[in-house]
């Protein structure tokens, strides 16, 4: 069983944070608002550090990467010698512990044009690739083994700042049905 509570993502500048999770727009606005340096845990013990570039959403107090990374990390979730897509990769915190657990390659996509940050990273490798593109956008169909996509978690109602966070993670289209088709489409047979 994933325990997502087997990996904690710890901001070194959290102390500063003004905004408190539950008022879920002011924080994530927040944490954006700058460059985070961010360090994973997993069973307490210091996986990486990665920075979250300005703009890109940042995964502090969310649970939905966490149970991701954990899923990989534990080996419930076996990426090794597969071809991963982590789309809405955002820092790339899923891609990279992918690559720990040596997977073949990793597509990190996402729409926010900051992500490209992710090249930089000392576990970045010679197959791996960072996209910027909308879903799965000119991938080849069926040339990945496992995607992995936290959803939107909220919708709204107003225009989306595309030079923020909200970019992709607060929608007002139809993204998760056309996330969904798309992901059919580049899923390799029993992907």
């Amino acid at each position: 069983m994933i325990k997502q509570e087997d990996v904690v993502i710890i901001i070194k500048d959290g102390k500063s944070l003004q905004y408190n999770p539950k008022d879920y727009l002011n924080f994530h606005q927040e944490l954006s608002s700058k460059d985070r340096e961010i360090r994973i845990l997993y069973q307490n013990e210091p996986v990486f550090d990665v920075v979250v570039p300005k703009g890109v959403f940042n995964p502090y107090g969310g649970i939905a990467a966490q149970a991701f990374m954990s899923g990989v990390l534990s080996g419930i979730l076996d990426v090794q010698g597969k071809g991963v897509l982590d789309l809405g990769c955002g820092a790339g915190l899923i891609g990279f512990c992918c690559i720990l657990k040596q997977s073949q390659k990793v597509l990190f996509s996402d729409l926010h044009p900051n992500i490209g940050e992710i090249n930089n990273h000392p576990l970045m490798r010679s197959q791996d690739q960072v996209k910027v593109q909308d879903l799965c956008a000119g991938e080849a169909e069926e040339t990945y083994d496992t995607v992995f996509m936290c959803f939107p978690s909220r919708s709204i109602e107003r225009p989306i700042d595309p030079e923020s966070y909200e970019m992709g993670i607060l929608r007002n289209d139809d993204i998760v049905f056309r996330a969904i088709s798309d992901v059919g489409k580049v899923l390799a047979p029993s992907g």
